[in-house]
C-alpha cells in the first residue's frame, strides 16, 4: 500500500525560513525571486524523518480508541508503505485508513490476498490488480520492492546481474571491492528475507 499526503505535511510558520527557495530563471542580473515551502521539502536531508514523525504522532492520537490500527500505522510502514496481517485484517484495513484520513493521509493501492478483506474498501482506494483479482490464478505484485503472489502468499525476488562485468563469469577474474560491492548491494530486502544469504557477501565484502 502506499501512503501519501494530499495536503503534504505542514510545517510550522516559523520554521518556513528555512526552506526559502530562490529563484531567477536566467536573468542573471536581478535579484532573484523568494519562494517559501509551506509543506516538508522531500528533497531536504530531515524531510523523510519529519513526515514519519508527522504520520505516528497522529497515530498515537488515536491509540486509546484503535490500539491496534495505531500500532500498525507506527511499527509496521515501511517508509510509505504498510505491510500487515491479522485475523481481523478487514476491520483492521478501515481503522487504518481511518486514523490516516485523520492527519489528511491517503492510503491507496490496498492488495489482499482474500477478496473478502478488501470488499469495504472504497474502489477508488484499491490496487488495479486488486479490483479484477482472481483467488484461482497466481500473480506476482511488488510489495517493498519484493514480489508477492497473493493466491500462494509467498515472497520472491528478481536479481538483476547482467550489469556485472562478463569476464567475471568468463575467465575467473578476482573482483575488486567496488565490484563486490555492486552485486551485493543490488540486491533489495527490506524484510530481511535473504539475511542468511546476504551476510556472506557482506562478510566478503567486510574481508575485501
Amino acid at each position: 500500500m502506499l501512503l501519501r499526503g494530499p495536503m503534504g505535511v505542514k510545517v510550522r510558520k516559523e520554521d518556513r525560513i528555512s526552506q526559502w527557495i530562490l529563484y531567477r530563471g536566467m536573468e542573471r542580473a536581478k535579484q532573484p525571486d523568494t519562494y517559501e515551502r509551506n509543506v516538508v521539502f522531500f528533497g531536504s536531508t530531515c524531510g523523510p524523518c519529519l513526515a514519519q514523525e508527522a504520520k505516528s504522532r497522529n497515530a498515537r492520537d488515536f491509540s486509546q480508541y484503535f490500539p491496534k490500527a495505531s500500532k500498525d500505522i507506527i511499527d509496521a510502514h515501511y517508509m510509505d508503505d504498510y505491510l500487515g496481517g491479522a485475523e481481523k485484517a478487514a476491520q483492521i484495513i478501515n481503522d487504518v485508513i481511518y486514523v490516516h484520513s485523520k492527519g489528511n493521509f491517503e492510503i491507496c493501492n490496498w492488495k489482499a490476498n482474500d477478496s473478502n478483506i478488501s470488499k469495504d474498501v472504497d474502489n477508488r482506494l484499491l490496487a488495479d490488480c486488486q479490483k479484477n483479482f482472481d483467488e484461482n490464478k497466481s500473480s506476482k505484485e511488488r510489495m517493498l520492492g519484493v514480489w508477492w503472489d497473493p493466491k500462494e502468499d509467498t515472497f520472491t525476488f528478481k536479481t538483476n546481474f547482467n550489469q556485472i562485468d562478463k569476464s567475471l563469469l568468463d575467465t575467473g577474474r578476482k573482483p575488486s571491492k567496488r565490484e563486490v560491492f555492486k552485486v551485493v548491494m543490488s540486491i533489495f530486502d527490506p524484510l530481511g528475507f535473504l539475511a542468511n544469504f546476504m551476510v556472506q557477501g557482506k562478510i566478503l565484502l567486510q574481508d575485501t
